[in-house]
C-alpha cells in the first residue's frame, strides 16, 4: 500500500479589490497545498460597511421603505361612490378637497388604509399635476392594479350608456386590453429587430 501525493496548483484567478486585500492561507491536506483567501471580520477595504443586526421575523432586509411620487400621465375615473379618482405612475389617488382660491384639487393616495399619506395637487383649470405634499409613498407602485381598475371603470361606463349585453361588453374590453398588451409587446419586438438589423 503506497499512497501517492501530488501537489495541486490552482489556476490564477483574478480577485476583486476587496478579495485582493485578504491574506492567503495555505491549507495542507495529505501533501496537497491549496491556497484559500482568509477573511478577517474587522477588515473593510472596499469602502462598503457590512452591517450586522438582530432581526426578528417581522423585519425585511434591504427593502425600500419609501417610494417617491413620480409625475406622469394622469388618467381619471370614478370610485364606487362616484368620487373622482386619478391614476399616475402606478399609483391611485382619491379626491379629498379643492381650493378655488389656490386653483387646486387635492388627491390622497388610495392606500390610506396602510398609512400612506402621499397627496398630489392637480390644477382645476388644466387637470394637470401641480405639486405634492412632499410625503413619499410607503408602498411600491402597482401598475397591474391600475390597469385592472381602469378596465373595470370602462366596463361600468359602457354598461350605463350602451344597450349591449354586459357579457359582450366585458368580452370586448377584455379583448381590447389583451390586444393592446400584445400590440405593445409586438411593437417592442419589432423595435429590437430593427435595432439589431443595423448592427
Amino acid at each position: 500500500n503506497t499512497s501517492t501525493t501530488e501537489s495541486t496548483s490552482l489556476p490564477n484567478v483574478e480577485l476583486s479589490d476587496h478579495q485582493n486585500n485578504n491574506d492567503v492561507v495555505n491549507v495542507s491536506d495529505n501533501g496537497q497545498d491549496i491556497g484559500l483567501p482568509s477573511i478577517e471580520l474587522n477588515q473593510i477595504n472596499n469602502n462598503q460597511q457590512d452591517k450586522l443586526c438582530d432581526l426578528d421575523g417581522n423585519e425585511e432586509l434591504d427593502s425600500p421603505t419609501a417610494w417617491s411620487i413620480t409625475v406622469g400621465e394622469i388618467q381619471w375615473c370614478k370610485t364606487n361612490r362616484a368620487n373622482d379618482r386619478i391614476f399616475m405612475s402606478g399609483y391611485s389617488y382619491d379626491y379629498m378637497s379643492q381650493s378655488l382660491k389656490k386653483n387646486i384639487r387635492s388627491f390622497r393616495c388610495s392606500k390610506k388604509g396602510i398609512g400612506c399619506c402621499a397627496v398630489v395637487y392637480v390644477s382645476i383649470d388644466s387637470n394637470m399635476y401641480k405639486d405634492s405634499n412632499n410625503v413619499e409613498h410607503n408602498h411600491p407602485p402597482d401598475h397591474h392594479n391600475v390597469k385592472r381598475l381602469l378596465v373595470l371603470h370602462k366596463i361600468k361606463e359602457r354598461i350605463m350608456i350602451e344597450p349591449t349585453s354586459v357579457t359582450r361588453i366585458i368580452e370586448d374590453e377584455g379583448y381590447r386590453t389583451t390586444t393592446q398588451c400584445n400590440s405593445k409587446h409586438q411593437t417592442n419586438k419589432q423595435k429590437k429587430i430593427k435595432i439589431n438589423d443595423y448592427y
